[in-house]
């Protein structure tokens, strides 16, 4: 390492080791009376993180984080107001915290 430079280790947490608290979201979806089928959410959330891993390959930007999710949970079966709702509701209970907190066993 030449003077002046510096090394920098970067983390990704996000979608690698803290993903959305899908029960949150579940539960929003099942209020508004569409119930998501078991694991739907996570399984959307897992293609949509390949998806994103493939178009930024291609150098295609980034979205919101907060339109991703409201992506994901559209496709795991919720018709776009259920999940902009469902997304605004799991914060909502996730707060103060991140709604990024669940972890797979």
């Amino acid at each position: 390492m030449s003077r002046g430079e510096r090394r920098y280790l970067l983390l990704d947490a996000g979608g690698t080791l803290v993903y959305p608290h899908s029960a949150h979201i579940e539960e929003a979806c099942r209020q508004r009376g569409r119930a998501l089928a078991p694991n739907a959410f996570l399984g959307a959330f897992f293609r949509a993180i390949h998806q994103l891993d493939e178009a930024l390959r291609r150098g295609v930007g980034l979205t919101p984080p907060e339109d991703f999710v409201t992506s994901v949970i559209a496709a795991a079966g919720a018709d776009l107001d259920t999940a902009k709702h469902a997304l605004a509701a799991a914060k909502a209970a996730c707060a103060p915290a991140s709604l990024w907190t669940f972890a797979l066993p």
